[in-house]
């Protein structure tokens, strides 16, 4: 297969897991022999790690409100100038410039949008349909995500297809779990459950704090790792440090920092807690079963589609902190019945090596 030149458009100032998910498919599709191009705006997160890892990069122009025709010219003319043949979109924020820039370079560019984020109204005006109109490919990592786009959407369904978000297994390393609280300075010889996210009210963290106030076992500890979010308040971090104190449970929550690869953290604790709302797809759960951890994760969003079967984890009803808490017990009674190797086996069909040659097979050879 001849390759391709393919550009990957970020128009977001966050660094989530959408722009990881965008930032590291560039990279291995670079890897992998294809000319790339990264197309996002001036000092973003995403531009920054793109030029840390030599990716080309070409910046664009905002395109909030009222900005978003000068821009979809702007990178209709950068799509042109780079002979680009596929534009890979993940934020629904930048289809709209996509749409107008595949319209300006014609049918020559083929327009691929993976689906990160779920659909909470129907989209079927005529601007919604105009702009899916000019989609190649809309790709969708779980099944429920497919019937929300036929359901919610008037987009073709023979343009959708179906192809799980992919993670390095290679960087996913299984160490020794003693070394790994002592690196951490964890307690060992207890049951430790973990959540790695930003601080923040939608991932949860309060919630298992109530969780594990109701299972009232000393015996029994939380991990949370994550930073909070870029210019929030310190209000919702206060307010999980007010309840520690006020339930006397300064002794069983742990903080850590962010890490960049957090091995250490997924191979130190027993569990990993999903306690958001609703996650699209949980890259955390495919993580933790690459490292032989079990998940117990709200019944909402995609969790329940990965968690297909008790022997990856428990689900729990969303919001419930006593639900969690019933489900945290049941795993402290079943422990011993996770088999980590079966864990990691389920990881494997996330592996990126597969997923980037089945972008290849699927939608670059045609």
């Amino acid at each position: 297969m001849s390759k391709q030149r393919l550009a990957y458009l970020c128009g977001t100032r966050a660094w989530g897991g959408l722009e990881m998910n965008q930032f590291r498919n560039c990279l291995w599709m670079m890897q992998r022999g294809h000319q790339v191009l990264l197309l996002a705006k001036e000092n973003s997160p995403i531009l920054i790690q793109a030029q840390q890892a030599n990716i080309p990069v070409r910046i664009i122009a905002e395109h909030h409100r009222f900005k978003y025709l000068a821009a979809s010219f702007r990178l209709g003319r950068i799509l042109k100038e780079e002979k680009i043949t596929h534009l890979f979109v993940r934020a629904s924020t930048d289809l709209n410039i996509a749409a107008i820039a595949k319209t300006l370079v014609g049918r020559k560019l083929r327009l691929l949008y993976f689906m990160e984020m779920q659909i909470g109204i129907n989209k079927k005006s005529f601007l919604h349909r105009a702009r899916y109109r000019k989609i190649d490919h809309w790709i969708c990592p779980l099944n429920y995500l497919t019937e929300q786009v036929v359901q919610r959407t008037g987009f073709n369904k023979r343009k959708i297809s179906q192809l799980h978000s992919a993670i390095n297994l290679e960087e996913q390393h299984l160490l020794d779990q003693d070394s790994c609280r002592e690196s951490l300075k964890l307690p060992k010889g207890q049951l430790l459950f973990g959540l790695i996210g930003r601080i923040d009210p939608h991932k949860g963290q309060l919630l298992l704090l109530q969780a594990l106030q109701i299972v009232n076992d000393p015996n029994v500890s939380i991990c949370f790792m994550g930073e909070q979010t870029r210019d929030a308040s310190n209000s919702y971090l206060n307010s999980l440090h007010q309840f520690i104190r006020e339930n006397k449970l300064s002794e069983q929550v742990h903080f850590l920092d962010f890490q960049e690869n957090p091995s250490e953290f997924y191979n130190a604790v027993d569990c990993v807690i999903m306690a958001s709302r609703s996650e699209t797809f949980g890259m955390v759960t495919v993580e933790s079963f690459a490292h032989g951890k079990p998940v117990i994760g709200s019944a909402s969003g995609g969790t329940p589609e990965l968690i297909h079967q008790d022997a990856l984890g428990f689900l729990f009803e969303t919001d419930r902190a006593d639900d969690l808490a019933k489900q945290m017990v049941l795993f402290k009674e079943k422990k011993e019945s996770f088999d980590p190797n079966q864990i990691t086996q389920e990881a494997k069909k996330f592996d990126h090596h597969q997923i980037c040659r089945e972008i290849e097979e699927r939608y670059l050879s045609k």
